[in-house]
């Protein structure tokens, strides 16, 4: 059996109940991007990968 993919769309990035979804693409950015292509992007706590366009009017 394949992969499953799942796609979220999130229009409220303030909402409580998407702060875990939220916190785990931001780490799994961090480690794609950061880790394994060494782009040199923001990180935030040593952790997650969030930069300018992640802002209150991002979906």
């Amino acid at each position: 059996m394949g992969t499953v993919l799942m796609i979220h769309v999130i229009d409220n990035h303030l909402a409580p109940a998407n702060r875990t979804l939220l916190q785990s693409m931001f780490a799994d950015r961090k480690r794609l991007f950061v880790d394994l292509f060494g782009w040199d992007v923001p990180v935030v706590d040593g952790q997650y990968e969030i930069d300018q366009f992640d802002n209150c009017h991002t979906v």
